[in-house]
């Protein structure tokens, strides 16, 4: 396709109608990706057609500013076709979505919410205008779209440092999230306490996927403690999980900076409080 043409199907606003009516012929749809992932078939059909491999990193504004037309087209699209998704992923796997180029409940994109969308996962990074601008709201906003959301895949690339994490952990409220799952962030004891702690009431099932945490003297055994303590959950899965940069071990039956307690053995109290003890 040529750019002119793809350019026109976009404004004239032909691809979420045609996107809108695929998906009505797809009752059984459940998920929907919007990704820069290619397969083999997909990248050798590109070479065909463009004479080389095409790179998925996003440098020209053009590029970001279609990327963000895309976004949005899909989500008209998913709406208008009334289709009853389950899961929405939006994602760029080499260096993240531009929290940029996320649409927005006031930016008129959209005509109504996914107002029945149970599950949202984001791979996100932070753009040098996102740094400078205020990316926090941009993301809340992005999460008034989806009242309905019980399960939040939230993860960055590059990492989120403390302070950004700070900063977006303070505003952060999704009523009735079941399932956090966060990736690719530092932060401080506190901040990622009193995020779980304000989700207190529906939060049961938490995964941490390479998250680096700092404050107090062995703040994963504290943390571990306050989920004893604090919290209702019932499953937690850590992976990749650091302490200062360092690697932390949860136990010897446990792999380095990775720890597993799932729901379905309803023993999670007694196992939790086994890794405690043996911290």
């Amino acid at each position: 396709m040529l750019l002119r043409d793809q350019k026109w199907l976009m404004e004239s606003g032909q691809a979420a109608a045609c996107l809108a009516l695929a998906l009505k012929n797809l009752p059984n749809c459940t998920a929907i990706e919007v990704s820069d992932q290619l397969d083999d078939f997909d990248r050798s059909f590109q070479k065909s057609k463009a004479g080389r491999l095409l790179t998925t990193r996003m440098t020209l504004s053009a590029s970001i500013d279609f990327v963000k037309k895309l976004i949005s087209m899909a989500m008209a699209a998913t709406n208008a076709s009334d289709c009853m998704l389950e899961t929405f992923f939006i994602g760029h796997v080499e260096e993240g979505i531009g929290i940029q180029q996320l649409p927005r409940l006031s930016s008129g994109m959209l005509g109504h919410p996914f107002s029945d969308l149970p599950s949202l996962c984001l791979m996100l990074g932070l753009k040098f205008g996102d740094i400078r601008g205020d990316w926090e709201t941009c993301l809340l906003d992005f999460f008034k779209l989806f009242p309905s959301l019980k399960d939040l895949d939230l993860a960055f690339q590059p990492h989120l440092t403390r302070a950004q994490f700070s900063s977006l952990a303070q505003g952060l409220r999704i009523e009735g999230i079941v399932i956090l799952q966060l990736g690719c962030v530092d932060c401080h004891y506190d901040d990622l306490s009193n995020l779980i702690k304000r989700h207190g009431d529906t939060l049961r099932r938490i995964t941490l996927d390479a998250v680096d945490l700092t404050g107090y003297t062995k703040p994963w055994r504290r943390f571990l403690e306050f989920i004893r303590d604090e919290t209702l959950l019932d499953c937690i899965n850590f992976s990749y999980c650091m302490s200062d940069d360092h690697n932390v071990c949860f136990g010897a039956q446990f792999e380095a900076g990775q720890i597993s307690i799932p729901a379905e053995n309803h023993q999670f109290r007694v196992e939790l409080e086994a890794v405690i003890k043996a911290f």
